[in-house]
């Protein structure tokens, strides 16, 4: 079964799962959705280029320490100024 599933992955030039999946059961092969995304989850170009979450969190405290130190920033210079 894996080796069907590599062999449409290298000859269709590496597509998703569910591109893979539907190359595969316009062909008449009865391989589940699951199974193929454990394939692939296998293959290093997955992990390679796999999406990282972003971590919301982190995102807004970045943000809000950018605020406060352009405000800082602002109001060391508006004091000198006056």
């Amino acid at each position: 079964m894996n080796n069907i599933i590599e062999e449409y992955y290298n000859n269709f030039n590496y597509p998703s799962i569910d591109k893979l999946y539907k190359l595969l059961k316009a062909d008449g092969h009865d391989i589940k959705k699951k199974d193929i995304e454990s394939y692939l989850n296998k293959q290093q170009e997955a992990q390679v280029f796999k999406e990282a979450k972003k971590n919301q969190e982190s995102i807004r405290t970045y943000n809000i320490i950018k605020t406060e130190l352009y405000m800082a920033v602002r109001y060391i210079l508006f004091d000198e100024i006056s």
